[in-house]
């Protein structure tokens, strides 16, 4: 039963906490991970959630760790897609009683991941994508319509129209991994995350 904010999440061992209410373009809330990652681009995933040693220890809640995969001297990759329209949805109650047809429903995720050497047994690359396009109908549905005289109901049945909320997004990894001798290793990630979106509330 701990509250949302007590949790702490770190990406390869660095703090990635969203630490201000309303920056998390996805959830809308605080402390959820500032960096999106990919599902290829993950190769630990770690819950702790009662007695998180020193190096974890910051907040009472789960300690969540997530650490990124690397390149190898063999070369791996993996590609993915998943697809739903409106062919498989069906309406819903408001839009049959007016006679409103179906509406468009787009929801298409896809991405891959590609990682080997760049110097055999020396360094090493990893790249992900993850891309997420979607056009989603947002029904509007007032409680208590139908307990509303008939005046009102004729007056605002009209502007209960569904509309459309699209949300785009691109989610790029970059990492290296140079190995400078036997005890110092380099490694450098980039992430990026492009999103856009209309209609959002």
């Amino acid at each position: 039963g701990g509250r949302p904010d007590q949790s702490n999440i770190t990406l390869d061992g660095v703090d990635v906490n969203e630490q201000q209410d309303g920056l998390d373009v996805i959830t809308d809330e605080a402390f959820a991970s500032v960096l999106r990652v990919t599902r290829d681009s993950l190769q630990e995933f770690r819950v702790t959630t009662t007695n998180p040693n020193a190096e974890q220890g910051r907040s009472s809640g789960a300690q969540v760790s997530l650490v990124t995969r690397s390149g190898s001297n063999q070369w791996h990759g993996s590609l993915f897609e998943t697809h739903r329209n409106t062919v498989t949805n069906a309406n819903d109650f408001f839009n049959n009683a007016a006679g409103v047809e179906r509406p468009q429903l787009l929801r298409n995720i896809f991405g891959g991941s590609l990682g080997g050497p760049i110097k055999r047994d020396r360094a090493f690359f990893f790249f992900a994508y993850d891309g997420q396009r979607s056009n989603i109908p947002n029904v509007v549905d007032p409680p208590n319509f139908f307990a509303q005289p008939i005046s009102i109901q004729n007056l605002l049945a009209p502007k209960l129209q569904t509309y459309q909320i699209g949300r785009d997004q691109d989610v790029f990894m970059v990492k290296s991994d140079i190995r400078l001798n036997d005890a110092n290793q380099l490694v450098l990630r980039f992430n990026q995350q492009n999103f856009t979106g209309n209609n959002n509330e």
